[in-house]
């Protein structure tokens, strides 16, 4: 216990010994004190000086839709800066990972990536550092936020959407001048589209992968094509859909052909949902004109009924007949009601076209 007493005395003694030859050192020579303490604080304000401002992104690297938002396809990028104090290089780090090193000329630093040490698919953070020309260190600047981007984007898909899609589903034949295309693609990303080899058309993709736009078309034959960019420029592989628009309504012509003591209707183009319920029959019975329609309860009553029959395999041509020819029939006039029949083309199910001229038939 004395021992370690002693020990712990003598070194006290010394220290206030060393402290006393510095104190008597400086009070013989006032001014050598005061220049030792000037110079450690001009050291001092010296190394807090030098430093480097946060790196920025070359607007060549980077790629995409903004020139500004840090995310790029580019693995090489370039970065430029600039630096505070007489620094004449600075070290780059992405994270705490140093990547390069770049001389700073009249305060101006630029830096390439090496290819061997190229930038992976991720969030990255780009700082820098100045270093003086005696090998002291700044502090690292601020970090640069930055995202590559490598992988492109899936192809989108693209078709016409069923509400536009007339006639037979899925045919890709429509009547409407302005039919509504679509289609799903990554969200986030961008579909460019093009109509007939024109102009690319970029849409952005909704939150639930949507897409659509409503092209404004002339009657024929047209070719969508449709890719998806994400936001660091990568294209996906093309996407191609062909649609034909055709607004032409059909028309008809009836005619009594007496030898089968029957009505034809002669359409101009294939049509579906013809029946009897889409003509009406005027005439006189009993001294009473009367207009009904085809397939009414009087009509039936009094004659028998009619029927209407597909007589070729497309469905242009069809026959009204009798159902019981042998009932004493008479002169009557027989007329499609354009307006409210159910008869549409089957190509693209535009409606029939205006008044059609009756037929007269003798049954």
């Amino acid at each position: 216990m004395g021992l370690f007493q002693n020990f712990v005395v003598g070194s006290q003694v010394r220290s206030k010994r060393v402290r006393l030859k510095s104190a008597v050192s400086r009070a013989a020579d006032p001014q050598l004190g005061a220049e030792s303490l000037e110079s450690r604080a001009m050291m001092a304000a010296f190394v807090r000086s030098l430093g480097a401002g946060m790196p920025d992104l070359a607007a060549a690297s980077d790629s995409g839709w903004s020139a500004t938002d840090n995310r790029t396809n580019v693995t090489t990028p370039t970065f430029s800066g600039t630096v505070r104090g007489a620094a004449v290089s600075v070290n780059l780090f992405d994270g705490q990972t140093q990547i390069g090193t770049a001389p700073v000329v009249n305060g101006v630093w630029a830096f390439v990536v090496d290819p061997a040490g190229a930038l992976p698919q991720g969030r990255h953070a780009i700082s820098a550092q100045a270093i003086d020309a005696d090998g002291n260190f700044g502090p690292r600047s601020r970090a640069l936020p930055l995202e590559v981007i490598t992988a492109a984007p899936v192809a989108p898909t693209v078709g016409i959407d069923p509400r536009s899609d007339s006639g037979a589903k899925g045919d890709g034949f429509t009547n409407l001048a302005t039919p509504l295309i679509g289609g799903v693609a990554p969200v986030g990303s961008y579909v460019v589209v093009k109509v007939d080899g024109g102009a690319d058309i970029p849409l952005l993709v909704g939150r639930r992968g949507a897409w659509s736009f409503r092209p404004l078309l002339a009657d024929g034959s047209h070719t969508v094509t449709a890719l998806a960019e994400n936001v660091a420029g990568l294209r996906s592989t093309l996407s191609t859909f062909s649609l034909t628009v055709d607004s032409l309504k059909p028309t008809a012509a009836l005619a009594f052909i007496e030898a089968d003591n029957e009505v034809e209707v002669r359409f101009s183009r294939p049509v579906s949902g013809v029946d009897a319920g889409d003509f009406r029959i005027t005439g006189v019975f009993a001294g009473r004109p009367f207009d009904l329609p085809l397939n009414g309860q009087q009509v039936t009553a009094r004659t028998g009924g009619f029927s209407v029959v597909q007589t070729d395999a497309d469905g242009r041509v069809y026959r009204i007949r009798m159902n019981q020819p042998e009932i004493q029939g008479g002169t009557y006039s027989i007329r499609i009601v354009a307006a409210k029949s159910g008869i549409f083309d089957k190509v693209a199910g535009n409606p029939l076209l205006g008044t059609i001229p009756p037929a007269s038939a003798t049954f």
